[in-house]
């Protein structure tokens, strides 16, 4: 069984055109007090097999690790989504450290 990992909170920052925001850090539950992953640590991490999930208004929902940022016009990689069934994304939802 792949590793699950209880994410408890985000860093988010805003993209340089202001558009939209990234996010760049992942607090889990069992290292709460330590330092956040990184998006690209997750996002390998996702790709070795394990499942990092968040709350969201009482919903379990998936982080899903992205090439690239969707936004047009955005050249940042590494990028995590976290949106839910319908593909609403969810980031700003998502608690904030």
């Amino acid at each position: 069984m792949s590793a699950v990992h209880n994410v408890i909170g985000v860093r988010r920052e805003q993209a340089a055109d202001g558009s939209h925001q990234h996010l760049t850090g992942v607090w889990v539950q069992a290292r709460e007090d330590g330092p956040p992953y990184t998006a690209r640590q997750v996002a390998e991490s996702i790709r070795e097999g394990e499942i990092w999930v968040a709350r969201v208004d009482g919903v379990e929902v998936q982080v899903h690790p992205l090439a690239r940022c969707p936004h047009p016009g955005c050249e940042v990689g590494h990028c995590l989504s976290i949106r839910d069934r319908d593909g609403r994304d969810l980031l700003e939802r998502v608690q904030a450290r």
